[in-house]
């Protein structure tokens, strides 16, 4: 097949889930320079599947240069790409303007019940956080307010330890920390945990500017959330019940006068 110069793109869209490769592979000689008016290949792998992606819109020559490439890679090529894959999204997540991520959002949940929002559930390629506790390396979940007018500052963490054998998930310890503030709080329903300022010393120690990292991760989250909700967002119009006389039928459907089904009842 010859030597190749490759280089990869990946969706642009920070919170697709795809794990597809676009592959640009450009002819080179033994020292590594482009060989000239020879043409360059293409083409896009799904990475989870090791298959080629819409393989049918490339012309025949390619298709089979594509089939017999796909059958050189390795479980090793597929793991590097897609090592690959993650860091160029990350990238691409953490650069994105907060106005050009449409996120899916539970708009009435938020707006009802004050929902927290994960910063990776809704960029699932952002920066992940990482503390070792205890000797035990975990990853920390942080949740965020995100209601327009809402000014709190307290984010919700919860340490989570992946055992790296049976990769089972054990959750060490949740906490409540105004990045404001600096006040660490565990909530009543994190399991038990020796001392929550020994965690805070831990965190601050392996997390440089830990504060100012919440407080940029929440920025972006609201900054986000503003964006999506005055786009997708359509508040529930308010119920107004139509004015009924005491004499008029009810309105329940009962066939009784207002007055005796439920003009005195408390809804």
């Amino acid at each position: 097949m010859g030597k190749y110069e490759c280089d990869v793109t990946v969706c642009e869209n920070p919170v697709c889930m795809c794990k597809n490769v676009k592959l640009h592979l450009t002819p080179i000689d033994a020292e590594e320079n482009k060989v000239p008016g020879s043409p360059p290949r293409f083409m896009d792998i799904d990475l989870v599947g090791k298959k080629l992606e819409d393989k049918k819109k490339l012309p025949k020559e390619d298709q089979f240069f594509a089939e017999a490439f796909l059958g050189k890679l390795t479980e090793d090529d597929f793991v590097e790409l897609l090592k690959l894959h993650y860091l160029i999204k990350n990238r691409i997540t953490e650069e994105a303007p907060a106005d050009s991520i449409d996120a899916y959002f539970e708009y009435k949940e938020i707006e009802r019940d004050g929902l927290m929002q994960m910063y990776t559930d809704i960029l699932p390629y952002g920066d992940p956080l990482y503390a070792e506790i205890d000797g035990k390396k975990c990853i920390v979940l942080d949740q965020h307010c995100v209601k327009p007018k809402c000014n709190c500052r307290e984010v919700m963490l919860d340490f989570i330890h992946v055992d790296e054998v049976s990769k089972r998930e054990k959750e060490l310890c949740y906490i409540g920390v105004d990045y404001k503030k600096r006040v660490w709080k565990r909530q009543e329903e994190s399991p038990a945990f020796p001392s929550v300022d020994k965690l805070r010393i831990m965190v601050e120690n392996q997390i440089p500017d830990f504060y100012a990292t919440l407080q940029r991760r929440h920025d972006r989250l609201k900054a986000i959330y503003a964006f999506c909700r005055k786009k997708n967002f359509i508040p529930e119009e308010p119920l107004i019940l139509p004015k009924v006389g005491r004499n008029d039928l009810c309105p329940c459907g009962s066939g009784k006068k207002f007055k005796k089904c439920c003009a005195d009842k408390k809804v």
